[in-house]
């Protein structure tokens, strides 16, 4: 028997439950340790229990991060939020050109920016990290 079985069937189940969530199918904790089924549990002026839907989340922080969910909760940024196209920023991470560096100026700015929606069909993105690799540059 595999002895990593039961860690991966943890992690497994832990992830379906979150898909489940980001679907808007079950609720869950604002921590998202705990999840429900139950639709008694959603959380109301009256009802204090603290567990939301998925749409619910985004609708509360929509107001002030600089994104906005759409009806299939994508995330999409709103109208004067800081974007950068895909290819270019590929193009420019992949320079060997050091007089460009400046163009990324705004990755230490604490100023991100989302993708600007422009088609990448065709791209295939994987995001992998270990420590001091720099994947805050990345997620940035």
């Amino acid at each position: 028997m595999d002895s990593y079985q039961p860690i991966k069937s943890k992690v497994l189940t832990r992830r379906a439950l979150i898909d489940l969530y980001a679907d808007d199918v079950i609720l869950a904790n604002i921590e998202m340790t705990m999840f429900s089924a139950d639709s008694t549990d959603q959380q109301t002026k009256d009802n204090k229990s603290g567990f939301e839907l998925y749409s619910d989340r985004m609708a509360r922080h929509s107001d002030h991060l600089e994104y906005r969910p759409n009806g299939t909760m994508k995330l999409f940024p709103k109208k004067n939020t800081p974007v950068v196209n895909f290819k270019q920023l590929r193009e420019l991470l992949m320079s060997k050109d050091l007089n460009r560096n400046n163009e990324i100026d705004w990755i230490d700015s604490k100023v991100f920016r989302f993708l600007d929606g422009a088609d990448i069909q065709g791209w295939h993105t994987c995001f992998t990290s270990f420590p001091r690799s720099g994947n805050t540059m990345l997620r940035r």
